[in-house]
């Protein structure tokens, strides 16, 4: 019988942390979706995080031999990916070394890494990407996510914060953004701004609803082209070989995909790399963080 072994991988996030065992042909079993309140409890969240992870292995692992743990972070880590610097969604992990607190209960290796960076690695799988060239991928959800990959190397950036697209300054804006800055990008593109825009401008309907029903106003169609700006700046500066595109905002019903494709090329440097564009879109499932953990973990092992 072939013998497998297992990465645990972790995704956690702002509401809930996903997790489950995954094997060499990225394969996963024993999935589990569960409230983060309800695993990080307690002072010491890290201590109460670890312990509920060591009795999933004992609950789900049984003979399977695990090669590695795994995570996925939304928060902003060290070059060395072990300390969080600022995770103000998750209880006591800003300022904390957490790898050092968790590698002692484990016998194999763990691995912390940008939550957006596993959603990009399990995206190159999924559409078989060679990775290689430049690539970079733009997660719109909350805020804006990103990665950029050279030569199947995703940047760190000196200090760990490379690929901050969300926060570069928007021109005469002086809205303070989550990060203490004022008039950041994301503050603009995100799915916070598109709350706001839904509740002052279209309360008649849902967010879910937003752009199905209201995909064809003047509104929305200004925060598509102030979307695609980020977007094509990046890919004037770097002229990647693929642009994956994804996240909670482009997954909504009746998205205008090809509508934002448009002022992508409209701001995109012509001729090239405007006429190069090789878009391709994420699918939006909870699984995926957790098998992109899996995939980075391998490659790192």
């Amino acid at each position: 019988m072939e013998k497998h072994t297992y990465i645990l991988g972790v995704d956690i996030g702002g509401t809930n942390i996903r997790l489950g065992l995954v094997d060499e042909e990225n394969r996963l079993s024993d999935y589990r979706k569960v409230p983060q309140k309800e695993i990080l409890q307690g002072e010491d969240t890290l201590e109460s995080l670890a312990e509920y992870l060591k009795q999933y292995l004992a609950d789900c692992a049984g003979e399977k031999e695990v090669a590695a743990l795994a995570a996925g972070i939304p928060a902003a880590m060290s070059k060395d990916r072990s300390t969080v610097w600022n995770a103000p969604n998750i209880k006591g992990f800003s300022g904390k070394n957490v790898l050092k607190a968790l590698q002692p209960y484990f016998p194999f290796p763990v691995f912390l890494e940008w939550d957006v960076t596993m959603l990009f690695y399990y995206d190159l799988y999924r559409y078989q990407i060679p990775h290689r060239d430049i690539i970079i991928g733009c997660y719109i959800g909350t805020g804006l996510g990103n990665v950029i990959s050279v030569e199947g190397k995703p940047i760190v950036g000196n200090d760990g914060a490379a690929g901050e697209l969300g926060h570069i300054p928007v021109w005469d804006k002086t809205d303070i953004c989550g990060c203490g800055n004022e008039g950041c990008m994301e503050s603009h593109v995100g799915g916070k701004y598109l709350v706001e825009l839904q509740r002052s401008t279209f309360p008649d309907v849902e967010i879910h609803d937003l752009f199905s029903k209201k995909g064809d106003t003047p509104e929305i169609d200004r925060y598509l082209e102030h979307l695609s700006l980020p977007i094509a700046t990046e890919i004037n500066i770097l002229d990647p070989a693929v642009i994956l595109l994804g996240g909670g905002v482009l997954a909504m019903p009746g998205f205008p995909k090809k509508r934002l494709e448009q002022y992508i090329y409209k701001h995109s440097r012509k001729p090239y790399p405007a006429e190069h564009l090789h878009i391709i879109y994420s699918e939006n499932q909870g699984e995926n963080g957790v098998l992109g953990s899996a995939l980075y973990a391998r490659e790192n092992l």
